[in-house]
């Protein structure tokens, strides 16, 4: 979901600039030829930030459906991701306990990742 605006700022220059980001970040454009060139196999799921939502979306769509994932970023946006892979939030910008134990729980799914 895209931030919305009032009409008049439209047409202001930062706003609009803003916008775009948010759309680029959403559709996860600068991603999709870094992810053409890695080897299609199964594959574990990791994305982090304000962005990882759209990021994790876009990665699914071209890739298909993880073994498994986690998403560690702030609120619980409406998103497509699926079941198998765990979307939970941290305080931001200051860190709570939240932070701490989404930390944790990220620690925790890396080492359960295998090696190979």
């Amino acid at each position: 979901m895209l931030v919305e605006f009032p009409q008049w700022a439209e047409t202001d220059p930062a706003l609009v600039a803003y916008q775009r980001l948010l759309i680029d970040l959403r559709e996860c454009r600068f991603l999709k030829s870094k992810i053409d060139s890695i080897p299609r196999q199964p594959y574990y799921l990791i994305a982090t930030g304000k962005a990882a939502i759209g990021m994790a979306e876009s990665v699914v769509a071209q890739r298909g459906i993880p073994i498994a994932g986690l998403i560690v970023t702030k609120g619980l946006p409406e998103s497509s991701i699926p079941d198998c892979v765990e979307i939970i939030t941290g305080g931001h910008p200051i860190p709570n306990e939240a932070s701490l134990l989404a930390g944790e729980k990220l620690i925790t799914f890396c080492r359960s990742v295998p090696k190979d």
